[in-house]
């Protein structure tokens, strides 16, 4: 068994003192992370940028320690999903254990609350947010308390985040553990259980087990330092032994036959996940006998809750005698080497095989499919993963094993045929099993190349093409490093050499690669150059389902060999690279830097789109362009006589097409040709009030405040849209307007006093609707304007050059009044980052959410919070609200406009009740919906709602959802493969199984991407 957890960046932020709850656990086989950690992976990283870099001191009890480092530059670990570095220690003795920040400056803000054991890991010490102890020494650094650790060796990931990089100081304390251990921590102190027909629980506890030491072993790579013992006196053949735990407690449960001072392990059953209820069926006991069982948690350390209940069942005897009993691994974790992996297991001795019956033991993959049988226990492992072994005693004269289908047969099937499982038929079907996880422990690397050149000029008769290796190749002992050649198109091994160095005798495209190999196992004297390919060479390893431990970098690194021309393209330098569009045309100019241009050559500069499409071609150093857009600039340089640029593009009309005749892209004319480009940008630059529909807010002033209130206005790119022509100005004529709203308030009349700054040619119009009456109208005014008003009457005002009159510009404007007056638009809401209905999740970290309005109104803005009946239940200060601080429930978010100071705004007051001091106050014209959730499963702050289970699981797990549509699912590793992926159109409500092939275990992403969505993300793990 084996296991990744959930291992979220526990990052807490000290001024909360939290930590993120972690209820995903389980499957039973922490990888050899360490084989992934190549110097490659590493880059410029840290010593202890892994756990085999890291120091371990050896802790005195009562005596601090102090270890000192820096993370900067730490690698992500895949395990974790953060940027760490280790420190490890070992402890004599059960400890309490403090690690503290103490002298780190500046002050690390944040970290992880867990220790690892094992290097590489296999497993887990958890932690609870109650052993965080802000502000430990004083000078504002954190500690960390591990109650109860056992003896042995640990490592602490030391995080790098934002506010906590650089150098560290950590004090290690061991102090003796306190607490007495429970009373059957020892095997001699086992408690008696009494079987009974029904499961009648007893309580018990592992709570400072570990004061004890280990007393017993573990299956797989559990640890069981903490368990505690239990005996009973079989009633029957048959027993059902089951464990409910509390709620973070994660069951290991071990039953042995003999005495304590002689045990010998019959089976073990591990629960899935923290709380999970976990049977042991026991088969083949003799009535009578004592059998001893060992109640742990899985995990290291002391688990985060203690308690759980047990009991014993006897199955009642049946006329079928027959009792497949149960095995143990001979090894439990098996390093894969090929078709000569061997799994095997000891029956514990529990089997009753009645005459005329016989026995056959099954293989069978994580979701229970049975692959294979033998009438031994003993298989070849198909490949990396998770498989159990099973046995079945059986009579042939009324069960075939024929019958078992290779491949689709699963154990619930056969199950459902014998007696055992309600069927018909006397057999008996080994349910636990024995489990076995096959891992790749090859830790060879081929690393990478670098290429001398990535394009190598051809030259007669040969030229030497080379690369570099980085320095992050693995080699094992007795192993030994090959370079190859291959022909990019096919693949094709064309030369070995044992440097990274190769002559050719022709252009194309070739890839050099690293192969490491050891001789006792792979012959490279088996490549033939010009018949072997990568792929026959790649399979013969185990990264690719071979049988051998070796690295070949089958992508390698590429140089292209090719025909160069004579001279060189030099470098475009712009006047700009954006600019804004003016109608009809903007104008880009450039000069052309450093070039070298052949006798009887010509220079020609191509503009295309966004898509490559060719658009105009130039000589000079200036060019058109039309519209709003990304374009590209390219330079030509070619001979006029092979290539006629006129002609060609009669024809040619892309920048892909023309590069295709050339050389470089595999043509036959001779010409040097920028396919790149320069990037050019034609930019929309009008004003946000371009729009009649989109009017800028002003607050009629009063004259005296002016000089603080003056708008400044530009129409420089502003358009016409589809206003008429002011009506007293030229009809025919093309106009670049910007509009303003304002309310007359208690006015009976306005003034607008205008600059028009740099415009040659201005106009104001006043009307009272888009499409409504002008009321005013005057071109070029010298004097301010002035307008009679009805009170309270919203008005626009429209601000225009005539273009065949002048030029516009910038301009200051102030529209003044006998009194004050604002106006009010409540526009529309939502969060920042433009989401109207969100999730959050009500959990131990801050769900800090900004809002934003789509109201330019020259007034205060205020955000609400009320309940589905509009009753206030929070009113945001500015624009952002923690939603961790409201209960599990449905809230809409308000936004009001309003000048003066709101009233009516306590909590419990209604919505439609609020009023204002001001003049004006407008509601939003609708609301964010935002849902506080206790999440579990799939979820993502805006995405809809997902669930997932089993996590951990045997290698398949369910997917729900409540949206309707088509969506992707893919498995990535911790590496970043995507190793499946699986699409299917899904109904709200419906589940989807999915089941991987092939997928060895540990942890995983599963990511889920609904069509038209954000993708959701959530961590499994995979026994």
């Amino acid at each position: 068994m084996s296991v990744k957890n959930d291992c979220k960046q526990l990052l807490f932020p000290l001024v909360l003192s939290l930590l993120t709850t972690v209820a995903h656990a389980q499957s039973h086989t922490l990888p050899a992370i360490e084989q992934q950690a190549t110097p490659m992976w590493l880059g410029g990283a840290p010593p202890n940028g892994t756990c085999s870099g890291a120091g371990v001191v050896a802790l005195q009890m009562g005596t601090p320690t102090t270890v000192t480092g820096n993370n900067e530059n730490a690698p992500t670990d895949p395990v974790f999903q953060a940027n760490l570095v280790w420190e490890g220690f070992t402890i004599p003795d059960c400890a309490d254990l403090m690690v503290s920040y103490c002298g780190t400056d500046p002050d690390f803000l944040g970290g992880l609350v867990y220790l690892v054991t094992g290097c590489p890991i296999t497993n887990l010490v958890f932690n609870s947010g109650a052993n965080i102890i802000p502000n430990q020494c004083g000078d504002g650094n954190f500690a960390i308390r591990f109650p109860s650790l056992p003896p042995g060796t640990y490592y602490y990931p030391v995080l790098e985040a934002p506010g906590s990089s650089g150098d560290y100081t950590l004090v290690l304390t061991a102090s003796p553990c306190a607490g007495t251990p429970p009373p059957n921590a020892l095997c001699a102190d086992a408690i008696a259980l009494t079987p009974a027909e029904d499961c009648v629980y007893t309580s018990g506890t592992v709570e400072h087990a570990t004061t004890v030491g280990p007393t017993g072993t573990a299956c797989g790579n559990g640890d069981v330092s903490d368990g505690v013992w239990y005996s009973f006196v079989a009633t029957s053949s048959s027993h059902d032994i089951t464990v409910q735990p509390s709620p973070e407690f994660n069951v290991h449960l071990s039953l042995i036959s003999g005495s304590c001072t002689g045990q010998s392990l019959l089976a073990c059953a591990i629960g899935q996940n923290f709380g999970t209820t976990t049977t042991l069926s026991a088969t083949g006991l003799t009535v009578g006998n004592t059998y001893l069982l060992r109640v742990a948690d899985w995990y290291a350390g002391a688990p985060r809750s203690s308690t759980f209940d047990i009991c014993v069942v006897a199955i009642a005897s049946t006329t079928c005698e027959a009792a497949a009993g149960n095995l143990v691994p001979d090894l439990a974790n098996v390093c894969y080497a090929g078709g000569t992996t061997v799994l095997s297991a000891t029956p514990s001795g529990n089997a009753l095989v009645p005459p005329g019956f016989t026995t056959l033991y099954l293989l069978t993959s994580a979701s229970e499919v049975v692959l294979d049988q033998n009438d031994q226990p003993t298989f070849i492992a198909p490949g990396v993963g998770s498989f159990s072994m099973r046995t079945l005693v059986y009579e042939p004269a009324t069960f075939d094993p024929a019958s078992i289908q290779e491949g689709s047969s699963t154990i619930g099937s056969l199950n459902e045929l014998f007696i055992q499982g309600g069927g018909a038929i006397c057999a008996s079907l080994d349910i636990t099993g024995a489990g076995f996880t096959v891992e790749s422990c090859c830790t060879a690397s081929a690393g990478t190349l670098t290429a001398g050149g990535s394009t190598v000029c051809w030259q007669e008769p040969v030229v030497n093409i080379a690369a570099t290796p980085v320095g992050d190749a693995v080699v094992p002992a007795g192993y030994s490093v090959l370079y190859l050649l291959s022909t990019a198109v096919d693949g094709v091994i064309r030369d070995t050499a044992s440097t990274a160095s190769f002559e050719v005798t022709a252009p194309g495209g070739y890839r050099i690669h690293t192969l490491v190999s050891a001789s006792t196992t792979y012959d490279p004297g088996t490549i033939v150059p010009g018949t072997t390919t990568l792929a026959d060479i790649a399979a013969a390893f185990l990264s690719t389902g071979g049988p051998h431990c070796g690295a070949l970098d089958i992508n390698g690194v590429l140089v292209e060999v090719v025909t160069c021309c004579p001279g060189s393209l030099g470098l475009i330098e712009l006047a700009e690279d954006t600019l804004c569009y003016r109608a009809p045309e903007v104008t880009f100019e450039w000069s052309w830097m450093g070039a070298d241009v052949p006798e009887g050559y010509g220079v020609h500069y191509l503009i295309a789109d966004a898509q490559g499409d060719i658009l105009d071609t130039t000589t000079s150093t200036m060019i058109e362009v039309p519209a709003i857009g990304a374009y590209t600039l390219h330079a030509l340089v070619s001979d006029t006589i092979t290539l006629d640029l006129a002609s060609a593009l009669d024809t040619i009309l892309t920048i892909e097409a023309l590069n295709a005749l050339l050389v470089q892209g595999g043509g036959s004319i001779c010409a040097l040709f920028d396919l790149p480009g320069t990037d050019l940008h034609v930019i929309d630059c009008r004003p946000a009030n371009d729009d009649c529909s989109t009017p800028e807010f002003v607050t009629v002033q009063l004259l005296e405040s002016c000089q603080g209130g003056l708008i400044q206005g530009d129409n420089t790119y502003a358009t016409q849209g589809d206003a008429a022509a002011p009506s007293c100005a030229d009809p025919g004529s093309a106009y670049a307007d910007v509009w303003y709203v304002i309310n007359s308030g208690e006015n009976t009349g306005i003034t607008i006093l205008f600059d028009p700054g740099t415009m040659t040619s201005w106009g104001i119009a006043v009307q009272d609707a888009c499409a409504g009456t002008e009321l005013l109208c005057e071109v070029q005014p010298a004097a301010p304007v002035d307008l009679d008003t009805e009170p309270n009457t919203t008005l626009l005002i429209r601000v225009f050059s005539e273009l065949n009159m002048g030029q516009p510009g910038q301009f200051t404007m102030c529209v003044t009044g006998a009194v004050t007056s604002t106006i009010c638009d409540g526009g529309l809401v939502s969060t920042a980052s433009g989401q109207t209905i969100m999730n959050v999740c009500q959990d131990a970290f801050p769900d800090v959410i900004e809002f934003a309005t789509s109201s330019s109104a020259p007034v205060n803005y205020t955000y609400v919070v009320t309940d589905a009946d509009s009753m206030i239940v929070a009113v945001v200060a500015g624009n952002a609200l923690d939603f961790n601080g409201l209960l599990v429930g449905a809230y809409l978010v308000h936004g009001i406009s309003h000048d003066g100071t709101l009233q009516g705004l306590a909590v419990g007051d209604a919505l439609m009740d609020i009023t204002t001091t001001g003049q004006c106050m407008d509601l939003s014209q609708n609301a964010v919906e935002m849902r506080v959730e206790v999440c579990s499963g799939l979820a993502e702050e805006g995405s809809p709602a997902w669930t997932l289970w089993p996590n951990p699981n045997a290698g398949a797990f369910s997917l729900r959802s409540t949206v309707d549509g088509p969506i992707v699912v893919q498995l990535i590793t911790a590496d970043g493969r995507v190793v499946f992926e699986q699409g299917r159109v899904m109904r709200s409500g419906e589940v989807m199984t999915v089941t991987p092939d092939n997928v060895g275990s540990g942890a995983y992403l599963v990511r889920v991407r609904p069509e038209g969505r954000a993708p959701v993300v959530q961590r499994i793990f995979v026994r």
